[in-house]
């Protein structure tokens, strides 16, 4: 607690955190329409490329009965299939604006990574919400590994703050600063 912080703390409300997500992702989205609208058509255009796809993914377990019993909750992510990393999450702003997702978060799991998450030191990660930006994504120079991504996952559930939501989020869109 002293050196990571209180993941109990709660950062803002509910309410607030919900308003500051829809705000984020409707200026965002409103901000890349044209980018979203031309790789749409693109998609309509050719559809045998399934440019426009969903992803099944996991969020924070649920319980699911009296007893305790849990599952990983699932959501459909909309994703583009394009090598640019932005251009992929572009049409998960719908998620965030459905409220499946916040901005910034953890990153959301598949059913294979679901099942992976055995120990107590990796469920930390499921104190943060799950988000369309990560902070694993602008601290590495190559794609981590899973124990790595789990260890900032951990960090980012401890340490998160509006600070470093909007850091991460500056990190992302102008990595050069």
């Amino acid at each position: 607690n002293f050196i990571i912080g209180d993941a109990k703390r709660e950062l803002i409300s509910s309410s607030q955190n919900r308003f500051l997500n829809l705000f984020l992702a409707l200026f965002l989205f409103a901000l890349f329409l044209p980018v979203f609208l031309l790789l749409y058509f693109y998609h309509l255009l050719s559809p045998s490329e399934r440019y426009f796809c969903t992803q099944e993914m996991f969020s924070s377990f649920e319980i699911i009965d009296l007893v305790g019993t849990s599952e990983p909750k699932a959501f459909s992510l909309y994703l583009f299939n394009s090598k640019i990393k932005f251009f992929r999450k572009i049409p998960g702003l719908i998620n965030v604006i459905k409220g499946d997702l916040c901005v910034v978060g953890n990153a959301p799991l598949t059913e294979e990574e679901t099942k992976l998450i055995t120990e107590k030191w990796q469920k930390l990660r499921f104190e943060a919400p799950i988000g369309l930006f990560h902070f694993w994504e602008v601290e590495s120079k190559d794609e981590p590994t899973w124990e790595e991504k789990i260890t900032m996952d951990n960090f980012y559930a401890q340490t998160r703050s509006f600070g470093l939501d909007l850091k991460i989020l500056f990190k992302y869109f102008l990595p050069k600063f």
